[in-house]
């Protein structure tokens, strides 16, 4: 998968993290069972489903072996190696995957093995941000690279407008828009019971706009009619 979570303390406020976990957060206030948290990077979103939540198992998965030290305090188990690769022996009554999703190449692959790890009655939670965003759409109008996409793998900014010119690289490879993400997760086996927009500036207006909201997440559940159906991920590897 080529992927590490990210350190979203040296670079976030307290409020921008708990905006963009708000919703998963909410949702999973009274779950019980076990999550698997893929990408975890410094286990922010562990650290606020603790506070949430004591009744979940929490399961983390990062490929960066120093998340593990981070980590030692929050998850009750704590995997460092590739998702994609990885072996797990069990499925899951929940995933959370948060801004992982378009950083990979293959995910048809991703998309396969979430399905294939999620309990037939889960649900998978999953967050990616909006490349057609209300400031997306507003910089493409004004000649400017929306915040989302980038041409390098070493600088942030290049053709971006003000605020959006990140110095680090965000590294996306596959950015989606609503549509694409929908398309996708019910083209492999998934339901889509709740989409929402997530902005961390204006999260209350964006809300119910998940077109539009600077980032969406789908609340998703596996087709009743494809339950007892897998698809090899070996097979799915479509670029």
């Amino acid at each position: 998968m080529q992927y590490q979570g990210g350190n979203l303390s040296e670079y976030a406020s307290e409020k921008h993290i708990l905006n963009r976990f708000k919703f998963i957060l909410e949702e999973l206030s009274a779950a019980k069972g076990n999550v698997l948290v893929i990408g975890s990077g410094d286990g922010s979103f562990e650290r606020l489903l603790k506070k949430t939540n004591t009744s979940l198992t929490i399961t983390s998965i990062d490929i960066n072996e120093e998340f593990r030290e981070k980590a030692s305090e929050i998850s009750d188990s704590i995997i460092i190696d590739d998702f994609m690769t990885h072996e797990f022996d069990r499925t899951f009554n929940y995933i959370v995957s948060v801004d992982v999703i378009e950083h990979i190449i293959d995910t048809d692959g991703f998309l396969t093995k979430s399905r294939e790890l999620l309990d037939h009655e889960g649900y998978f939670y999953l967050q990616t941000p909006n490349l057609a965003s209300w400031h997306g759409r507003l910089s493409l109008f004004l000649g400017y690279a929306p915040e989302a996409m980038e041409v390098s793998g070493v600088k942030g900014y290049f053709g971006k407008f003000g605020i959006f010119r990140h110095e680090k690289a965000l590294n996306h490879v596959r950015v989606f828009n609503y549509r694409a993400l929908r398309e996708m997760c019910e083209y492999y086996g998934f339901e889509i019971v709740r989409a929402v927009g997530v902005d961390h500036r204006i999260p209350a207006i964006f809300k119910p706009f998940p077109c539009i909201a600077g980032a969406m997440c789908l609340k998703l559940e596996k087709k009743k009619s494809q339950v007892n159906n897998s698809f090899p991920a070996s097979k799915l590897h479509i670029i």
